[in-house]
């Protein structure tokens, strides 16, 4: 995945940087006019936050999802419908599908709002989103891919606060109540509105955030994502670890946050270490995710039991630098989990420490870097999006470090590619269950931003190749090693 913002460096930087508290908007792309929108609509005030039990997420994600348990009320305010709560079966007056008439069908595009960040660089500007989904829908017109499934598509937009689990429900029930979509595309760092949308008013959602297994049975059979679950995720690793002798008669480290998600994912990793073999495990654990003084305490115990291979779930920064300060260097393993394989995530940590560390990606990070040239569709969406805007989209180069515009444009290509075989699928008769029959049905397809998606019944998560890649201290990046293969586990 692009190099966009883990949640940890975003954690870093709210001393530093003020991200502002913008209400979600709507806008209405009909794919008509090349470049004007309209708004329709905000969100009352006094949203409370989402429930407490949602989950961190592997790709889009890295924020620590959840809240304070509000229970979601509306305002009055002045900018919804006031049309009253919708039907959490997805359902409209009279027993229709939500947001489908006999023309159209209204899809819902939740985006979050890095305007505060877009001063740090063009790793964190993510662009101007709706244009970017707007720029797809053009060019499905000029295609003749549209009208899918005999209707028309309509984008509606809403925004969010990336650090506010509150705007992301706020952006739900703005989707659901006042724009009634039929469906959400949640393009990343939406892990709790789309448990909101998917869960607790039962509407498709798709995502590239990957949540864990749980959120997964919970939002049933709602929730689909590009990435693979958290807990697949993570299950695979080791198996990629074993695969590579990394991991076999070594004693081996976890350092992790010891909140609910992420002791759920290290229950996960010892499980699947057990399973091949390795039982000698050593934890250690914080509750800072941006460093402090356990730091220093998880280097000194990993150190003083001789432990030989270290997974960081947490403050890898910190841990890396006290290491060194130290005199501890083990082999460090990382992966997708929290941006791990992100070339932003990593440009700061010790070169000493990190240099030649190894990882497992599902994405295609590191091809730029390695020399791999860009695929014809992955050009022709950029591409597709330059003639569209009139703007240029910066390419990675050899030192990897792919702006995050980049990876959004590419976002909108694979997660649209999706919805459109999705609408295909489900035909003139576009019901929720069509429609998640229909996602379901896309199979085995290779993706700008993942190695190949299938989904089907019961498996939700979509990633279903990996590969390797190699961190260069020369660069300060990932350079991609090898052909894709298939996960471990699938």
């Amino acid at each position: 995945m692009f190099g966009l913002v883990a949640g940890l460096l975003i954690g870093a930087l709210v001393a530093t940087v003020a991200i502002p508290r913008r209400q979600p908007t709507s806008v209405v792309a009909s794919g008509r006019a090349p470049a004007q929108t309209s708004a329709i609509g905000g969100i009352a005030n006094g949203e409370e936050a989402a429930p407490g039990d949602a989950q961190s997420a592997t790709g889009g994600g890295g924020i620590a999802a959840g809240g304070s348990g509000g229970s979601g009320r509306r305002g009055s305010g002045s900018g919804g419908s006031g049309s009253g709560a919708a039907s959490p079966d997805g359902r409209g007056p009279g027993g229709n599908s939500r947001g489908v008439t006999d023309s159209t069908v209204k899809i819902g595009i939740a985006y979050p709002d890095l305007t505060g960040l877009r001063t740090l660089g063009p790793e964190y500007d993510n662009g101007d989103v709706p244009e970017q989904w707007r720029a797809l829908l053009d060019g499905y017109k000029r295609d003749k891919k549209v009208p899918a499934g005999g209707r028309n598509i309509e984008f509606v937009f809403r925004t969010y606060n990336v650090l506010d689990p509150g705007a992301q429900r706020s952006a739900c029930l703005g989707f659901v109540q006042d724009d009634k979509v039929f469906a959400v595309v949640g393009v990343a760092y939406f892990q709790v509105g789309s448990e909101c949308v998917a869960r607790e008013y039962r509407t498709p959602l798709l995502t590239t955030d990957g949540p864990s297994d749980a959120v997964f049975a919970r939002s049933a059979p709602n929730l689909f994502s590009l990435q693979v679950s958290t807990n697949r995720l993570v299950r695979n690793f080791v198996r990629w670890a074993k695969n590579r002798g990394t991991i076999a008669g070594k004693k081996v480290g976890v350092y992790y946050l010891n909140d609910a998600p992420t002791t759920d994912i290290f229950k996960t990793i010892k499980s699947e270490l057990a399973s091949v073999g390795v039982t000698d495990v050593v934890e250690a654990t914080t509750d800072q995710s941006l460093g402090g003084p356990g730091d220093a305490l998880a280097v000194q115990r990993f150190r003083t039991a001789q432990v030989d291979v270290v997974i960081l779930l947490t403050s890898k920064g910190g841990f890396l630098q006290q290491a060194q300060g130290q005199g501890y260097k083990p082999t460090y393993i990382e992966s997708d989990y929290l941006f791990g394989t992100s070339d932003v995530s990593a440009s700061t940590y010790d070169k000493n420490q990190w240099n030649d560390t190894l990882a497992m990606t599902t994405t295609h990070n590191g091809e730029a870097a390695a020399g791999e040239p860009a695929t014809a569709e992955s050009e022709k969406c950029i591409g597709n999006y330059e003639r569209y805007s009139g703007k240029k989209v910066v390419r990675p180069g050899p030192n990897g470090s792919n702006g995050a515009t980049f990876g959004y444009v590419r976002y909108s290509c694979d997660l649209g590619r999706v919805v459109l075989h999705s609408l295909n699928a489900a035909g003139r008769d576009l019901t929720q269950a069509s429609f998640i029959a229909g996602l379901e049905s896309f199979r085995d397809q290779p993706t700008l931003q993942f190695g190949a998606v299938s989904f089907g019944p019961g498996r939700h998560d979509g990633a279903q190749l990996q590969r390797t890649l190699k961190w260069s201290a020369a660069c300060t990046c990932w350079r991609a090693t090898g052909a894709f293969a298939p996960l471990f586990l699938p």
